[in-house]
C-alpha cells in the first residue's frame, strides 16, 4: 500500500510492506534512520524487529509501515496483524510480548505529522478497525500526539497504565551513581563482589565481537540449562522458539556493533551471564541467567554490577534493565517511568466498545 499525504513542505509519503521481501528495499534507510532518530529508541530498529517477525510474526501479518520525505525515510512504524484461534488476521498492534515490553514509532521528526497521516489508514487496514499502541511512555511526545489525533478526530479509545521496565542514568558519572545509591544495598553489592574479586579462580568476560559470540551463545545456554528457570521450563534450552529468537538478535547486533555481553566464569565454567546491546548511548539488558548451583555468591547480581560499572565507564547515559521491575532491579534503578497502553477503534465497533468498559 503507498499512500501520499500533503505536508507544509515536502508531502510524506507512505509505502507498508507486509513481508520480508517487501522491507528490503526500505533496510539500508532503516538502519540509517536508527542512528539518527529523535523519537524511539534501538528496539524499533531492524536488529530487533527482523528477528521478532522471523520467529513470532505470522507470514502474512507483518504490517511495517515507512515514511518518506523525498527519497529520505523519516520514520518506521512497526506493527504486526493480530490473529484469531482460526487464523485471521485482526487488530493492528506492537510486535510485543513478554520479552519484548516495548516497540514504538522510530522517527526524525516529530510524531504529529507522521499519526496524522497514518493513523486513519492503520484503523483501516486493521481488520476489526482497532490499533493497540503497547507499552509508549505516558506523557512523552508519541502519546501527546495520539491524544490530538484522537481527539482531532473523534475516534473512541482506551488505555490500561503500564510500569516500565527499571533504568540506571548517569548523568554525572558512575561515582555520582554510586553516591545516589543506598548504603545498605551499596555494602551488600561490595561485600558480594570482594568475595569474587580476592579468588583468582573468578573470570568477568566482555564479548563485542560476532567471532566472540557462539563460544557465548554456548556458555549462555549451559547456564540456562543449570538455572533455578530450567526447573520450570521457562528457561531457553526449554524454549527453542525463543531461543532462535536471542541468537538471531545477538547476531544482528554483533554485526551492526551493538553487541555488549557479559559472562562470570569459575575455573573457566560459565556460572552467570548478561547479555544485552549498547546503542546510541543506551545499554539494553536482554536476558540474564546464573548456575543455580552457585547461588550462595551471588553470580547474576555480581555481573549485572560489573556491567553497570562497564557501561557508565563508557559514558553511556542509560542502563535499561527491561523485564519486570524484580526487587534487585529496584534497587540499583534511578528511574521506574510509567508507560501506557492505548487502544482506538471506530466509534461504530462494538467489541471496541464492550472491551473498553471491560
Amino acid at each position: 500500500m503507498t499512500q501520499r499525504v500533503g505536508a507544509a513542505d515536502t508531502p510524506l509519503r507512505f509505502v507498508t510492506a507486509s513481508n520480508r521481501a517487501e522491507v528490503a528495499p526500505h533496510l539500508t534507510a532503516w538502519e540509517a534512520l536508527a542512528a539518527t532518530a529523535a523519537v524511539g529508541d534501538w528496539l524499533s530498529t531492524p536488529p530487533w524487529i527482523l528477528p521478532w517477525m522471523q520467529a513470532y510474526g505470522a507470514s502474512d501479518a507483518w504490517h511495517l509501515v515507512f515514511a518518506y520525505r523525498g527519497s529520505e525515510l523519516v520514520a518506521a512504524l512497526p506493527l504486526v496483524h493480530d490473529r484469531n484461534p482460526r487464523g485471521a488476521t485482526g487488530a493492528l498492534h506492537f510486535p510485543v510480548n513478554t520479552q519484548v515490553r516495548r516497540v514504538g514509532l522510530l522517527s526524525v521528526e516529530s510524531c504529529a505529522d507522521i499519526l496524522a497521516a497514518t493513523l486513519p489508514a492503520l484503523i483501516s487496514a486493521s481488520a476489526n478497525r482497532r490499533v493497540t499502541f503497547e507499552r509508549i511512555p505516558q506523557g512523552g511526545e508519541f502519546d501527546r500526539a495520539l491524544l490530538t489525533r484522537i481527539a482531532e478526530r473523534q475516534l473512541a479509545s482506551y488505555f490500561i497504565e503500564e510500569q516500565g521496565s527499571a533504568v540506571a542514568e548517569f548523568p554525572n558519572g558512575w561515582n555520582a551513581y554510586l553516591a545516589s545509591r543506598d548504603a545498605k544495598v551499596l555494602r551488600n553489592l561490595r561485600s558480594r563482589r570482594r568475595k569474587i574479586d580476592t579468588d583468582d579462580r573468578w573470570r568477568f568476560r566482555i564479548v563485542t565481537e560476532a567471532t566472540e559470540l557462539d563460544e557465548f551463545w554456548k556458555g549462555m545456554m549451559e547456564i540456562e540449562a543449570a538455572s533455578w528457570k530450567h526447573a520450570n521450563a521457562t528457561s531457553l534450552d526449554c524454549e527453542p522458539v525463543e531461543s532462535n529468537f536471542y541468537r538471531a538478535v545477538l547476531q544482528a547486533a554483533a554485526r551492526a556493533g551493538q553487541l555488549r555481553a557479559y559472562s562470570l566464569e569459575y575455573d573457566e565454567h560459565p556460572v552467570a551471564y548478561a547479555a544485552g546491546i549498547l546503542a546510541r548511548g543506551q545499554y539494553y539488558l536482554l536476558k540474564n541467567s546464573y548456575a543455580e548451583a552457585f547461588r550462595a555468591w551471588s553470580p547474576g547480581l555480581a555481573l549485572v554490577w560489573f556491567s553497570l560499572e562497564d557501561v557508565a565507564g563508557l559514558q553511556a547515559s542509560r542502563y535499561d534493565f527491561l523485564g519486570d521491575v524484580l526487587p534487585w532491579k529496584r534497587d540499583l534503578a534511578t528511574d521506574l517511568p510509567q508507560y501506557v497502553t492505548r487502544t482506538i477503534f471506530s466509534r461504530g465497533d462494538v467489541a471496541g466498545q464492550t472491551r473498553r468498559f471491560i
